[in-house]
């Protein structure tokens, strides 16, 4: 009883490496309803139909063009008379009014299969997108309350991939979801009917042909088989059945590079984020440039993926399309003595499958760790419904022989055999140790984690016999690093639980002190708290949290610590309100301040030694001191937003300026790519001529040359695309490098107020970096060669067309671009759709993030089933959009999939009556028409560009204004004088207050001067201008008014890297990077690392109190801290921030709180290195423990952004003003 249930971590790590099986098609619709499965049947059926219907053509295309052969071997016979002799007697029995009713009939069948092809075509979008929407709804929605429920052990493996398992994954598998499975069905129809027909139209077309099974190899790649589809298609008169013999093996090849391309812009995204997310630890440390260099460098090796892929993807275009023209010529070369009828390609209908099938592998891919995740049982259920809810808790807890490691470390034995009571209504202090397990034990109360052995019990009940949420409903608790929502103080302190009222909510916050300062902010309660809270101080959050305990009305309140973000003044505040419930609810307190304890559980190394009272513990401490030592249309939304205008096409190219040779050669190869569709197109006319030959002979030599001129277009086509695709690869991966890196270069090395407005959050950043970059990458990469390809292929066409016959090029002019305009309105309409649910989708993707990154608090505050009903109110209002969108996207598509029929009926009809008239030959209008046909097919490429380029130019409006931007404090600046500071600092008249809340008077005319090598320390109550104060002397802001003077020098005049290099910061939550203690240790030194020796970190180490804590490692200096510093203890990681600092020797030691998560101990180790290195600097502290500043040179209180009290402690002792009732509170002696 009381053991930890499952498996052991190792096998848990196993279990993580093992691949999982890919998901199976009826898992990826298991939470389809029966409408839904109505809906996906209906689709399949109208799929087969539309895949029919396009074989059918084929018949219909081959009818029209064996009429136009029959009608160019007429007109032979009508100019030369003696060659009828060579007529057969079908020949003979042609006429012209056969010739036009043949292709009257024609023109009729268009219209019904357009007629089909819309309302299939209607009827297929509409089921598949309706069906797909409501199936991904219910996913999303299960995927994260299932990720909520799991236990913590689960979170320390996997927090990383969790938010890529949540956007990407399911994306993936909403692709599956889709169309993609009606295109698969529709494609294979379409390959068997092709079949069909080929079998109908005789076996010597099935052998000349056959001959090319095994020639073509066909490259795989999204884009290819579209555009090859569409050129095969084209002329179905002529039958090739291709096996795509290489698919498998570039593929692969792409698979691969995109694969690594992906990961490696994932490297680089957590790098932004991480130094995002930590913005003043990196600009205190002069850590910009690091950060810089680390960013550059994980994208100079994804732009080498990226240009591999490039180059991939040339050599499949140019494979394919020599393939394609060489199929061509064979087929024509040994299908001359044929007469054909018209086919369609079976095998693009394959090909087209295929992409398909691809799409639906790589979803059932995705699913599979989605699935995993929502079919995993956690051995801890936070939503459990099973467990006993006893009426009435009175709060005993007893904590029984409990040994205790963490799943990720089992070698490192946390607790082992503690044991104590907590009797009702005693408040209980658990101290000991940086790293004992204090924390831990508050982590088993919340049942976050089982114990090994022993047991805990709840008035007499087993924890793991309570029901989960009951335990943590009667369980409040403040963690060290309070934790608050970027939501309103109201949805805080309410815990998003609309049925509080808000005087409820106000008592709370007056209960916790933390009305004085919610009352002056302009919105009160409903002032929004931001990413992470960074509209409050620590305090303030702090204080915000206790509300919320004290709102939930808990029998039991764990503080982790809670007051190491408070000051003196709010502590005092929070005992007071503790103390009145008392007889109601239990205080287990994981703090070293004991003095307000009844009984003091000591916990040592993980063993307990009870002690009874205060006074006891306080001897044993006196008595063993002596030798211890410690061990991270939005675009238009977002521009219209920020006031700024969109950027254009100029400003991208001027950007591109040091990739313009490479774009220019990739324009070359575009524009004769470009040139030879037109060309194709008249040769292709040629080939018809040769069939309406009567001379066999002639008729056989003309196919032979024809042929081989195909052969040539080949090679031409190949060698086009390969360049193409290269060279704007290389181009638009050289282009995208700098264009991030010199965003990122221009964020990172601005000021701190630029970070906390909304706007400049962290996740906006990294998407801003991620997406919108990528977004202006596409304006000039291969789709800008399409559009090259496609503006030169349309001026030739065009010329061509008009050269032939003006009166039916004149026609084609306006008609034929109806179908790209059907396709633009579909594509600007899927655009805008997408905008429009941007808001709601990025606002359920920040419910979702937060819930995932505070998991612990979520669980421990029982917010899951809450914030899953806020992320489905999200998720809804962007679905409710999606099925009322749907209707019209079914009518574009099916516009624009019919629209050709209709097109091609009109051209054909009038086509007819010109011939019938004299006004043309019938080889001039296949000549037109082909020649037309793929100028459209071009101009269809190239308009996937103006898509691409409309995100582009909203992109480019935010990211080229940034970098317009100048930063009110530049970081990256050799500007000002580099002096060597002596440590003396005058704060004259400072005036300020933070740009996001302009209303709010943080300092009003701050006066100070603290002299070179002096010790001064600020302190007041929460909020009163103390932080602010250090923030304005690093430079992170400057004052609305006033001055501040280092060494006499005004700090605007001075060089600001050389000042805050001058400058050890350590604020009240230290934040270590992704690395290894040693790089921790040496972050932001540059250059002066080499002249670190190991000695010297050694000895920094263990005047830190921290030595025997890192050899204790297996790995030492290089054990790597986690994100965040996640696998360190608080106190751990503040020593190992004040040991950083240490290093830097820097000429003024500003300490924000720095030992506030430090045990007794350790702070007095600590403070006593502090004094040892501080001989020689300027120190300037913020404490709430007085004790640690009472001997300072100078102690200044602050109250309301003014000093209203300075001296020594004595000297204030005397005046018995407001440091004295602080001082008296605290039972401090003088």
């Amino acid at each position: 009883m009381g053991c930890r249930k499952g498996k052991k971590a190792d096998d848990g790590e196993e279990e993580q490496v093992k691949p999982l099986p890919k998901a199976s098609l009826k898992q990826l619709w298991r939470y389809g309803k029966p409408f839904d499965l109505l809906l996906l049947g209906l689709g399949l059926i109208v799929s087969v139909v539309l895949g029919v219907a396009l074989p059918a053509l084929s018949i219909i295309i081959g009818n029209v063009t064996s009429s136009f052969i029959k009608a160019m071997t007429l007109e032979a016979g009508d100019i030369n008379p003696s060659i009828k002799a060579n007529f057969t007697e079908t020949q003979k029995q042609f006429t012209w009014n056969m010739f036009e009713n043949n292709i009257l009939d024609q023109v009729y069948n268009y219209v019904i299969i357009g007629g089909v092809m819309f309302c299939a075509a209607f009827i297929q979008v509409l089921c598949f997108n309706v069906s797909c929407e409501r199936v991904t709804l219910i996913l999303k929605k299960k995927f994260l309350i299932s990720t909520l429920r799991q236990d913590s052990a689960f979170f320390d493996k996997n927090t990383d991939s969790l938010t890529t398992k949540m956007f990407d994954n399911l994306e993936r598998v909403k692709e599956g979801l889709g169309d993609k499975i009606g295109l698969l069905v529709q494609y294979l129809a379409q390959f068997i009917g092709g079949i069909i027909i080929v079998s109908l139209k005789g076996f010597e077309i099935m052998y000349c042909l056959g001959i090319c099974l095994f020639l073509e190899i066909d490259a795989y790649y999204d884009g290819i088989d579209a555009r090859y589809c569409l050129l095969r298609v084209s002329y179905p008169n002529v039958f090739k059945l291709n096996i795509r013999m290489d698919r498998f093996f570039i593929s692969r090849l792409m698979a691969t590079a995109s694969r690594r391309e992906a990961e490696q812009y994932a490297v680089s995204g957590r790098v932004a984020e991480e130094s995002l997310s930590a913005i003043r630890t990196v600009t205190s440390f002069n850590g910009q440039q690091h950060e810089h260099n680390r960013y550059e460098n994980s994208l100079i090796v994804a732009m080498k993926d990226g240009v591999k892929k490039g180059w991939i993807v040339g050599l499949g275009l140019g494979v394919t399309f020599f393939c394609v023209f060489t199929n061509y010529a064979i087929s024509f070369w040994f299908a001359t003595d044929f007469v054909y009828d018209g086919t369609i390609q079976p095998n693009d209908a394959l090909g087209q499958a295929a992409n398909q099938l691809t799409v639906l592998s790589t979803a059932q891919g995705a699913a599979a760790p989605i699935f995993d995740i929502i079919d995993r049982v956690p051995d801890i259920d936070s939503l459990g419904t099973g467990g006993v809810k006893p009426e009435a808790i009175s709060g005993r807890i007893e904590i029984k022989n409990i040994t205790f490691s963490y799943p990720t470390r089992p070698d490192v034995q946390v607790l082992n055999g503690i044991s104590f009571d907590a009797l009702p209504g005693e408040t209980v202090a658990l101290v000991g140790s940086s790293g004992s397990g204090k924390s831990t034990i508050v982590q088993l109360l919340l049942r976050y984690y089982n114990p090994d052995s022993g047991q805990i019990l709840i008035d007499g009940h087993q924890i793991e016999d309570i029901n989960i949420n009951y335990l943590r409903n009667i369980i409040g608790v403040v963690s060290q690093d309070a934790v608050v929502f970027n939501a309103s103080i109201y949805d805080n302190v309410s815990c998003f639980d609309k049925s509080v009222s808000e005087a409820d909510v106000i008592n709370s916050l007056k209960q916790a002190n933390a009305w004085e300062f919610v009352s002056k902010f302009p919105q009160q309660i409903h002032t929004m708290l931001g990413e992470r809270g960074s509209q409050l101080s620590g305090g303030q959050k702090a204080r915000i949290c206790l509300a919320c305990v004290i709102q939930k009305n808990c029998k039991i309140i764990l503080l982790d610590e809670a007051t190491s973000a408070l000051q003196v003044f709010a502590d005092m505040g929070i005992e007071g309100e503790e103390d009145k419930p008392k007889k109601r609810r239990l205080a287990s307190v994981s703090s070293f301040n004991s003095k307000r304890s009844s009984i003091v559980s000591l916990s040592k190394n993980g063993a307990a030694a009870d002690i009874s009272s205060p006074d006891q513990f306080a001897q044993v401490d006196k008595d063993e001191k002596k030798g211890k030592k410690d061990d991270a249309k939005r675009l238009k939304k977002e521009l219209k937003e920020l006031g700024l205008k969109e950027g254009n096409f100029i400003q991208i190219m001027k950007f591109a300026r040091p990739e313009w040779p490479l774009i220019c050669i990739a324009v070359c190869f575009a524009a004769c790519q470009g040139v030879i569709f037109p060309i194709f197109s008249q040769i292709f006319s040629e080939i018809t001529k040769v069939f309406s030959e009567t001379d066999k002979e002639k008729l056989k030599s003309d196919g032979h040359f024809w042929s081989l001129i195909f052969l040539a277009i080949g090679i031409m086509m190949g060698i086009t695309n390969l360049g193409s695709s290269f060279f704007f690869g290389l181009a638009s991966e050289k282009f995208t490098l700098r264009l991030r890196s010199a965003l990122f270069k221009n964020i990172i090395g601005r000021e701190i107020g630029y970070f906390d407005s909304q706007n400049h959050s962290t996740g906006k950043i990294s998407a801003r970096l991620a997406t919108d970059a990528t977004m202006i990458k596409n304006s000039v990469d291969a789709k800008l060669g399409q559009l090259v390809s496609a503006f030169v292929g349309l001026c030739t066409g065009v010329g061509i067309a008009f050269y032939f016959s003006w009166q039916l090029a004149s026609l084609l002019i306006f008609i034929f671009p109806l179908i790209g305009i059907s396709q633009g309105y579909r594509m600007r309409f899927i655009s805008n759709k997408n905008a429009a649910d941007n808001y709601e989708t990025e606002e359920a993707s920040k419910v979702a993030l937060e819930a995932i990154e505070n998991i612990k608090t979520v669980q421990a505050l029982t917010l899951e089933k809450r914030l899953h009903q806020i992320f489905s109110a999200f998720l809804k209002a962007s679905h409710d959009t999606a099925i009322k969108n749907s209707f019209l996207q079914a009518v574009l598509y099916a516009t624009a999939s019919s629209m050709v029929f209709f097109v091609n009926a009109s051209a054909y009809r009038f086509s007819i009556w010109l011939v019938m008239k004299g006004y043309i030959v019938p080889l001039h209008v296949l000549k037109t028409i082909f020649a037309f046909t793929f100028t459209m097919q071009s101009l269809a490429f190239g308009s996937a560009y103006f898509g691409e380029y409309i995100k582009s130019k909203y992109a480019a409006g935010i990211i080229f204004a940034t970098l317009g931007e100048k930063a009110v404090i530049e970081s990256f600046t050799d500007e000002g004088k580099k002096i060597k500071l002596t440590g003396q600092i005058e704060l004259r008249n400072l005036h300020f207050n933070y740009p996001e809340r302009p209303s709010v008077k943080v300092l009003r005319g701050l006066d100070i001067t603290i002299k070179a090598k002096s010790k001064v320390a600020f302190i007041g109550p929460s909020g009163c201008g103390k932080s602010t104060a250090i923030q304005l002397i690093e430079r992170f802001y400057d004052p609305s008014e006033g001055q501040i003077l280092l060494d006499g020098h005004d700090i605007r005049d001075l060089n600001i890297q050389s000042v805050r290099s001058q400058i050890a910061l350590v604020g009240q939550q230290p934040i270590l990077f992704d690395c290894s203690i040693r790089e921790n240790l040496l972050y932001g030194l540059g250059k002066e690392v080499t002249h670190i020796s190991d000695e010297r970190i050694n000895e920094v180490l263990k005047m830190c109190n921290i030595y025997d804590f890192v050899q204790s490692l297996p790995e030492g200096l290089e054990t790597r801290v986690g994100n965040k510093g996640t696998q360190l203890s608080g106190g751990q990681k503040s020593r190992i921030a004040i040991a950083t600092c240490v290093l830097r020797e820097p000429s003024i030691l500003a300490l924000d709180e720095a030992t506030s998560a430090l045990d007794n101990e350790s702070e007095k180790l600590v403070q006593d290195a502090l004094d040892k290195v501080s001989q020689n600097i300027t120190v300037v502290a913020i404490a709430h423990r007085l004790s640690t500043i009472a001997n300072y040179d100078t102690i200044a209180v602050i109250k309301d952004g003014i000093i209203i009290e300075k001296g020594n402690h004595g000297e204030l002792m005397n005046i018995r003003g407001l440091y004295h009732e602080l001082t008296e509170r605290q039972n401090m002696k003088e």
